[in-house]
């Protein structure tokens, strides 16, 4: 069987192109009568390197496509830049021979409407998984208004991806019920499948790298991952800050980088 794995980022720098890494690595690794094809842009999730067009890593092809980065200030350009690449993604996937099926993520938001164009055109079914849901996170931030003919437009666009998809993936039940209401998703339609994690590089430890190196003791509260732009780090600063005044000896670690580090780095001086 021959999968087409299209993410606008795939490498190991963090979020959901560390997760497709790493799963279709183990798909490869498990079971030998899968192919997989990546189809990902030149540039890094985080960083800006920029990586090879095309390459060959533990019998995963992967061809990158020179399009401009997503991840930018204002929401119009994110979008904006997310439609090149879905297009580029669109016009390459028509070029290939066909696939068996294709897994379709939501970096960008647009991109499942590739992935239904190709349904169309070629017969070919796909796999949603489900990270962010626009436009439902941007009605949620307060970034675009529900009733606003964009949402609307939005709104019905995404029902069309999920309809149109064979297998929807979602993290939790959460989701699963979520767009059961509010999508009309059949729930036999959709598989809750959590992250995991590395059982060979994650086991209980009586300490680890990280507090040795930043010589930590006692009690560490542990933030690791994106400092996004509307997460509300400030509630972890605050509280950490109520409780040094009291005297406790509860230390507070975040590590990551993201929009708000210089927020975070200004709030500690």
């Amino acid at each position: 069987m021959r999968i087409g794995v299209v993410s606008e980022y795939f490498d190991r720098t963090g979020s959901t192109p560390t997760v497709l890494h790493d799963l279709v690595g183990y798909m490869r690794e498990h079971h030998a009568d899968l192919t997989f094809d990546v189809v990902s842009s030149v540039n890094e999730y985080r960083g800006n390197s920029r990586l090879d067009r095309h390459e060959m890593l533990d019998g995963i092809e992967i061809t990158r496509l020179a399009t401009p980065r997503s991840n930018r200030p204002s929401t119009l350009s994110r979008l904006s830049a997310g439609f090149v690449f879905t297009a580029a993604a669109f016009a390459e996937l028509v070029r290939r021979p066909k696939h068996d099926v294709l897994l379709v993520v939501t970096n960008p938001p647009s991109l499942a409407m590739a992935a239904r164009a190709v349904k169309q055109l070629r017969g070919t079914p796909y796999v949603y998984l489900i990270h962010d849901l626009y436009p439902d996170v941007a009605n949620a931030l307060g970034v675009l208004n529900a009733s606003s003919a964009p949402s609307r437009i939005l709104h019905r666009s995404q029902k069309q991806w999920l309809h149109a998809a064979t297998r929807v993936v979602v993290l939790g039940r959460c989701m699963r019920d979520y767009l059961v209401e509010n999508y009309s998703l059949p729930a036999s339609r959709i598989d809750v499948i959590p992250n995991w994690a590395d059982a060979k590089q994650i086991s209980p430890a009586t300490t680890s790298r990280f507090r040795t190196e930043n010589k930590l003791d006692g009690i560490v509260a542990l933030y690791s991952g994106n400092f996004g732009k509307h997460q509300d780090f400030d509630v972890i600063l605050d509280a950490a800050k109520i409780l040094q005044s009291k005297g406790s000896s509860v230390v507070f670690a975040l590590a990551g980088k993201g929009a708000q580090e210089a927020h975070i780095a200004a709030r500690l001086k």
